[in-house]
């Protein structure tokens, strides 16, 4: 298994204790340094795992090369942050003996607190997520088959969570692994094109704990949304790579995702909230699209009020004022 790490050394004995614990023991445990500044390769070689030290790269590189370090058939991940409940490998092993044609072994995950207080109880089962609709084509008990998951998963929110999921090694390097161009959204460009090989069989059961906090890299909304356009960008350059309907379901959230772009530049930079609102407008014309690029050709201070002026009304501040 491989955790990826960078400045975690806090978080990293929590992590690698909940790995120990397993009842069903990964054969090797693999944590790759990408470049921290702090003692994270230190404390991983107490904890009495193998460590692997790189430049920083970003997680997708990190994931990368634990895969290329890794000697067994199937990878699982945890990031350095999150913690394994205790039977999570074991029933994801059985799940593998279960449905051998499967190429990817997911798992729900609750979100928890640093103190541990569950904030969300079922990653998958958010109203956001619609999992049910995709088709069951076999169940064993928490373990559910889906031969369709490829083209299927367009229809649901990304529910595939790294930390609770392992794949089939020689499949990975097929795929082409994670994608160093798509920071961000590395898993869902990974995972999408590990389906296009095989099924997807998802244990119903949280067995990870996603740990929030305020360093989680989710909570960077800007870099979040250029993650967006690299892989939408990627899809379109390898078609033959990716689910087209996945494809097209980026196609039609193209055009919101950059009225955020243009919301968010109009601040600091005018002329880019004014190629990103009239790019929105091109795609989808909306009264929203059409309102951003007329405040983008507005003189700064007038620009700055009325934009001040809608967010107080809306009882929002300006991020870091």
């Amino acid at each position: 298994m491989v955790i990826p790490t960078y400045n975690g050394a806090r978080f990293l004995a929590d992590t690698i204790a909940s790995v120990h614990a397993q009842t069903v023991q990964p054969s090797e445990i693999v944590v790759v340094d990408d470049g921290s500044t702090d003692d994270s390769a230190a404390v991983a070689e107490r904890c009495g795992v193998t460590v692997v030290r790189q430049a920083n790269g970003g997680i997708g590189a990190a994931r990368n090369a634990g895969i290329a370090a890794a000697t067994q058939p199937w990878v699982a991940f945890l990031d350095h942050d999150d913690m394994w409940v205790a039977n999570k490998l074991e029933l994801q092993w059985q799940a593998a003996h279960r449905f051998p044609e499967a190429v990817l072994i997911a798992a729900d995950c609750a979100a928890v607190s640093p103190s541990g207080e569950v904030l969300i109880p079922s990653y998958a089962s958010r109203g956001v997520v619609h999992y049910g609709r995709l088709t069951i084509d076999e169940r064993d008990g928490d373990m559910v088959l889906h031969r369709r998951a490829f083209d299927e998963l367009a229809m649901t929110g990304w529910f595939l969570m790294p930390s609770a999921s392992m794949a089939r090694r020689d499949v990975l390097v097929q795929a082409g692994a994670f994608d160093v161009r798509t920071r961000r959204w590395e898993d869902t460009s990974c995972f999408l094109r590990v389906l296009k090989y095989g099924a997807l069989v998802f244990v119903q059961r949280p067995l990870t704990k996603w740990v929030v906090h305020e360093s989680n890299s989710h909570k960077d909304g800007m870099a979040m949304l250029h993650g967006f356009f690299a892989l939408h960008d990627l899809m379109r350059l390898e078609p033959e790579a990716y689910p087209a309907s996945y494809r097209r379901k980026m196609d039609a959230e193209r055009p919101v995702q950059l009225r955020e772009l243009a919301r968010a530049a109009l601040d600091t930079d005018a002329r880019a909230a004014m190629t990103h609102a009239w790019e929105s407008l091109r795609l989808a014309p909306s009264l929203r699209a059409l309102l951003l690029l007329g405040l983008a050709v507005l003189p700064p201070v007038l620009r700055r009020g009325l934009v001040a002026a809608k967010r107080r009304v809306r009882g929002i501040e300006p991020v870091g004022r």
